[in-house]
């Protein structure tokens, strides 16, 4: 096992590589690594994070396996893919990425460093995944929470990790300078998949609430993102008749463009764990307007950084966009503690450096478990 500065090399592991958390963590870990970590990654052939890891991984860095469901029969591959590029450490990122990850570890007698980017045990399915981590926690070396309300659940659910859990927030690059707002109409931004977690036809109604209030030309809410319900989505707006101020944009390569035209962030997710586009938008500037769920806790500030509103009071949120569009000053004043507030405590060098800490101490310790480090926001 390689000490300190000597060759280290990692092999990380996901389900996704569609956008979200998981996948943006993997390519800052590439992009930002020093010399001596050499990066692999096994994870679906997919856009548009497959792309993004081959453009900064040489030839032979990838290892494609199934999305979705558990294969059991991808097990040996990845153990002989692993072997042959002489991994020394597994990063497991996700639910689906440790479900490989850590049997493959176990085998080869490696250590296995688990990100869970989102624990939510609710219903049936919830549960099933509970149990499975439970099981599989004694071949973890340490577990991942990106946040301290995620880190506290999983304590609770998964006992075994509870001297093994670290808490790395996610981090963002810090734009240069805040971009000036277009003063109307109001541009709010949506940054979502399309899914149950992510609540996306509260979106709608909260925009109807507004429209009734303020009016269809005093604002245009703009949805990010693609998924399963988009369907469901579209049908919602045309049959509330918010086409003219409801728009769709699907996956962008970029939001950077669309955050800067952007002065409200809304977002009535069910449960986050910590949401990579809300600290991006606060990061640009804009106010987010959040539901009150774990991981949305452990960023915004109500009143000072942001608003939270009762997860399901759709009134309250339409409320704070009303209020916030007419004072101009109490918009720019959160503006800019969010912006300071991202600065100082979610930056991406910052995530950056956690992880890398903990690979040295993981590879110093061998299959010895790491001391439980907090690592706060």
């Amino acid at each position: 096992m390689p000490l300190l500065n000597d060759r280290l090399n990692i092999l990380h592991i996901t389900a996704r590589s569609d956008t979200g958390g998981g996948p943006e963590v993997i390519r800052q870990l590439i992009a930002g690594s020093p010399p001596h970590l050499r990066h692999f990654v096994a994870g679906p052939a997919a856009p548009p994070y497959w792309e993004r890891w081959g453009g900064l991984l040489g030839p032979g860095s990838l290892q494609p396996i199934p999305g979705g469901r558990f294969h059991p029969r991808v097990l040996p591959r990845l153990a002989g893919f692993a072997e042959r590029s002489d991994i020394h450490l597994i990063h497991a990122h996700g639910f689906g990425g440790g479900l490989y990850a850590r049997p493959v570890a176990a085998w080869l007698r490696i250590p296995c460093l688990h990100t869970f980017h989102g624990f939510y045990p609710r219903g049936l399915s919830g549960l099933i995944r509970q149990g499975l981590e439970n099981l599989l926690s004694p071949l973890t070396a340490a577990g991942i929470a990106v946040s301290p309300s995620e880190a506290g659940l999983i304590g609770r659910r998964i006992p075994w990790l509870r001297g093994r859990l670290t808490v790395v927030p996610n981090g963002v690059p810090f734009p240069l300078a805040p971009p000036a707002r277009l003063a109307c109409p109001l541009r709010i931004v949506a940054i979502n998949r399309l899914e149950s977690q992510k609540n996306p036809l509260a979106l709608v109604r909260i925009a109807e609430i507004c429209a009734h209030r303020m009016g269809h030309g005093a604002f245009q809410l703009r949805i990010i993102g693609d998924g399963p319900l988009r369907p469901l989505v579209e049908r919602e707006i045309r049959t509330r008749g918010l086409s003219s101020i409801v728009r769709l944009l699907g996956t962008l390569p970029d939001c950077g463009q669309e955050l800067a035209a952007a002065s409200l962030f809304l977002s009535a997710a069910h449960w986050e764990g910590m949401s990579l586009a809300l600290l991006e938008a606060m990061a640009h500037g804009v106010v987010p307007i959040v539901s009150r769920v774990m991981g949305n806790v452990d960023v915004v500030e109500d009143g000072v950084t942001g608003v939270l509103y009762c997860a399901g009071d759709l009134a309250a949120a339409a409320r704070s966009i009303c209020l916030l569009a007419r004072d101009d000053s109490c918009r720019n004043r959160l503006a800019l503690q969010a912006r300071s507030t991202i600065e100082r405590r979610f930056s991406a060098s910052s995530t950056i450096g956690a992880y890398f800490a903990l690979y040295r101490e993981l590879a110093a310790a061998g299959q010895a478990a790491p001391r439980a480090m907090e690592v706060h926001p």
